[in-house]
């Protein structure tokens, strides 16, 4: 009996240690929950207006994108806001610049979430829909927008704790403006190693089983 049950509990084990793989892709703190200051880097305003982070994926290996942390707040309007937050590539700024900037790219994923009327900051981690595939060593841009539309709406995006990067804002169909050396919004991207296996509905099956097995040889131990 007991190689079998050695092999249901390695079974077990595989299946667990499948899902692992997450990461923090970038992030301004690398503490769970994210951390932040008391100020306010930002805002993402009603009217077509933008904001977000540049940032870099670690190289020598490529992840999926799976989702972000980011500590937001709707004070000014009395009501739930709904804001979207896209994946941009990072593409050259048009028009060029010297040192060269890159400005977002192409949208690659996206997560729509609302964000209820309150005073206070909370940070939120919604998850992205598509999939996709950052690749290693490689620029990509997060940015926020608001969608809900009538009267005067703000969306506060507060400061990192420390550190500078490069932001994008844009204002309706104005070219990106690229801001670079001051303080950021505090932020974490979230991704799965690419290529990490994720457990299949018969190695889940194969995972209770085993766990049930060494119950019911347990029980009859007794």
């Amino acid at each position: 009996m007991v190689p079998i049950r050695i092999l249901f509990s390695c079974s077990l084990a595989l299946a667990v240690t499948s899902q692992l793989g997450a990461a923090i892709i970038y992030g301004t703190s690398t503490t769970t929950p994210l951390t932040y200051g008391g100020s306010l880097d930002g805002n993402l305003t009603s009217g077509g207006f933008q904001y977000g982070i540049e940032f870099a994926v670690p190289t020598g290996q490529d992840y999926v994108a799976t989702g972000f942390a980011a500590p937001l707040g709707n004070a000014f309007h009395g009501s739930t806001v709904s804001v979207t937050f896209t994946l941009y590539t990072a593409v050259p700024r048009v028009p060029a610049t010297t040192p060269p900037l890159q400005q977002p790219g192409v949208a690659l994923d996206s997560a729509a979430f609302n964000i209820p009327n309150t005073t206070s900051i909370n940070v939120y981690t919604p998850l992205f829909a598509g999939g996709a595939i950052l690749q290693g060593g490689k620029n990509y841009f997060l940015i926020g927008k608001v969608n809900t539309t009538g009267g005067f709406t703000q969306i506060d995006w507060a400061q990192a704790t420390s550190g500078t990067e490069t932001t994008a804002l844009k204002s309706g169909s104005q070219p990106w403006v690229i801001v670079t050396g001051f303080t950021i919004p505090a932020v974490q991207i979230f991704g799965d190693l690419q290529g990490a296996a994720i457990p299949e509905p018969t190695t889940l099956a194969l995972a209770a089983a085993g766990i049930l097995f060494i119950a019911i040889s347990r029980r009859k131990r007794r």
